[in-house]
């Protein structure tokens, strides 16, 4: 068993696993005994999930569920005879809410218990899970013990819990980041007024010294161009010169639990779709927990997900109504309800390769405990489908295929991408999770990591989505993005000295570059278009440009070869050599992200919380993902592989063993 940081074992099961017995049962009595005699499950089966239980140390509840589709009811019932606790409905009307008002309600949620009603002197408390009883309602204060056992559902719980306290919950997960870490003050008058002022003064520039203030943004442009491309250069070289050598890979005797978040908006058609690419993840079922994030208004997707029959594993829950409605605000209130000890998140769109998962517990439990995220590689599904879809296609090549494995090399803080990103949960639950009013919320969490003491790396694994081909989708996408950056900056720029404290001089520099930079880059791309055309003019009209103007021609040419090479070389593999043609048309492609620039500083202004949704599905025909190899170079768990199962629970027949081992009930 290992003894890795990562603590991948969760709790070796505690259950014996003797004979069949009959008679009465007592606490001592083994829970695969008690559902032999009631006729849960048939002998040979309950040794079945007795020797996998023992051989992955896992609970036996989660096996007899994926294995043969119990439904709860059964489960719950032989506990209750083994325990002698009885079951109770969570729901009933005699409960009384208000004594979780003095209770952290967020381990209430996790440990799946509620105190659910007085009882004389005692207070009954509703588990799902009696074995730890004990442990689970430590927490819970004084004058609620003496403590009085009953059984419910995990589900049952916690959605009682929800219900009950919509507002709590709400509130929790718009504040979960500390103030200092939040750009939630972005939207007071103060801050609003310091921005107007800003504004202002810029314009009054402009208006009483025009001449300054385009020599100075010139100037600016020039420097920030140049200071970006050095970056990306820089990060080129350093990791195509590193010396990787194959990361030697620890089997695991345990899988983890992964909790998977996938937030969902206004989604018509891709229900469907996102069932059928997560079920293609090579996973063991009773270890993966898919969580479905809605809005409580958002009654297209809810009417789409009631349509669409979802697997066990996959469950859903309704973000209550707050005073924001952001991606980052659905996860945080989600993240309570996940089982997993690893957290990842999923876009709806999302096309995974199917062996990422065992590819993300076997990097964490292979790397360090600082290493607290790990990004995978994005790519497309629909990369032909139009011109802005190829360039697409290549500025994410060149991002997450070169620039942040450089980034990595050199130590700079990595801005994470919105999807396909997996943390260690007690990091991300320490972090405080992410900041409910950043609509660049991946980045902005990038940057807490770093200034924690955590890193990220990158993992060879891509998910492949969908480009935003469409040029009034792309520039809303991209101002999102943008205004997301500009938060950022704000906060992190709050205090300078204890931002150069945490990240040292190059922490700090590199976030001078991705984000000062990056932003000053878009907002002036005009100016540097027009600095690129008019010497241009002058040469062709033969009039003769002084030395100023052709050592900006030069810089200017040296800068252009520098990002064609970079983007070849990120685009080297032969799925992507086929885009070399367009790399030349980037220029047209860069000048829309001007137009979203603008537009995510009016926003900034305006209204910093918007979410500007990008619409799903509207590829023209949807490719299953290209691994990049036949097999993984991962060693495979030793465990019998998962296999799917009916999601309607039937009624139990028995059935001979499948090619894995794995026996199913019929009608």
């Amino acid at each position: 068993m290992s003894s890795h940081p990562l603590a991948l074992v969760e709790g070796q099961s505690r259950h014996s696993f003797g004979s069949v017995r009959s008679g009465s049962h007592d606490a001592s009595s083994p829970l695969l005994d008690v559902m032999l005699d009631i006729g849960t499950l048939a002998p040979a089966d309950a040794q079945e999930v007795a020797n996998n239980a023992r051989h992955d140390w896992a609970p036996i509840c989660e096996y007899v569920n994926s294995m043969f589709m119990l439904d709860e009811a059964d489960i719950l019932r032989a506990q209750s005879l083994k325990c002698g606790a009885r079951i109770v409905d969570p729901a009933t009307p005699f409960r009384q809410p208000e004594l979780l008002e003095d209770v952290d309600i967020r381990k209430c949620i996790k440990k799946a218990i509620i105190p659910l009603r007085n009882v004389g002197s005692a207070t009954l408390v509703v588990t799902s899970s009696p074995t730890s009883f004990a442990a689970d309602t430590a927490h819970l204060p004084d004058h609620l013990h003496p403590l009085k056992m009953a059984l419910a559902t995990r589900h049952q719980i916690t959605d009682v819990i929800a219900n009950d306290h919509k507002t709590r919950l709400a509130e929790l997960a718009e504040s979960r980041v500390h103030s200092e870490d939040s750009c939630r003050h972005l939207r007071q008058p103060t801050s609003r007024t310091t921005k107007i002022l800003w504004l202002l003064g810029f314009s009054s520039v402009a208006l009483f010294m025009p001449k300054v203030l385009f020599a100075a943004l010139i100037g600016w442009a020039i420097i920030s161009m140049f200071a970006v491309l050095a970056l990306r250069v820089w990060a080129s070289i350093i990791y195509l010169c590193q010396n990787l050598k194959p990361r030697q890979e620890t089997a695991l005797f345990q899988l983890p639990t992964v909790s998977i978040l996938v937030p969902l908006l206004n989604e018509r058609n891709i229900a469907g779709q996102l069932v059928r690419q997560l079920s293609r993840l090579d996973y063991p079922r009773e270890k993966l927990d898919v969580c479905l994030i809605t809005e409580a208004s958002d009654k297209v997707t809810q009417t789409t997900l009631r349509e669409t029959i979802l697997p066990h594993w996959i469950r859903v829950h309704e973000v209550p109504k707050g005073s924001l409605k952001t991606k980052p605000r659905a996860m945080n209130y989600a993240l309570d309800f996940c089982r997993g000890s690893i957290i990842g998140i999923y876009d709806a769109e999302d096309a995974p390769e199917p062996d990422q998962l065992l590819k993300i517990v076997h990097g964490f439990a292979n790397r360090p405990a600082e290493v607290a995220c790990l990004q995978c590689a994005l790519d497309f599904y629909n990369p032909k489908q139009n011109w802005m879809s190829r360039c697409f296609t290549l500025e994410y090549a060149t991002w997450f295929r070169l620039i942040l494995p450089g980034f990595q090399a050199l130590g700079l803080p990595i801005p994470l991408g919105g999807t396909t990103v997996f943390f260690r949960r007690h990091v991300l639950e320490e972090l405080g999770g992410w900041d409910a009013h950043n609509v660049t919320e991946d980045a902005e969490l990038g940057m807490r990591l770093a200034k924690a003491g955590y890193r990220t790396e990158l993992i060879d694994t891509t998910t492949y989505e969908e480009a935003c081909c469409a040029p009034r989708a792309w520039i809303c996408q991209r101002s999102r993005w943008l205004k997301g950056y500009a938060a950022t900056y704000m906060v992190l720029m709050k205090d300078p000295k204890a931002l150069f404290t945490q990240l040292g001089w190059r922490g700090f520099l590199g976030v001078q570059l991705i984000f000062l930079c990056t932003l000053s880059q878009f907002a002036l791309a005009p100016l540097i278009l027009g600095l690129w055309l008019l010497p241009v003019q002058e040469v062709a009209s033969s009039t003769g440009i002084s030395w100023l103007t052709s050592a900006i021609v030069a810089m200017f040419i040296m800068a252009e070869i520098a990002n064609i090479t970079v983007t070849a070389l990120a685009t080297r593999r032969a799925e992507h050599r086929r885009f070399w043609i367009w790399i030349p048309t980037l220029h047209a492609y860069f000048f829309l992200a001007s137009l979203a620039c603008y537009k995510a500083l009016w926003e900034l202004i305006r209204d910093p919380f918007y979410w500007d949704k990008t619409s799903h599905g509207k590829s023209l025909r949807r490719a299953q993902p290209s691994p990049s190899g036949a097999k993984s170079p991962l060693p495979r768990p030793l465990r019998r592989p998962h296999v799917g199962a009916s999601e309607t629970p039937p009624k139990y027949v028995r059935a001979e063993p499948d090619k894995h081992g794995r026996r199913h009930r019929f009608q």
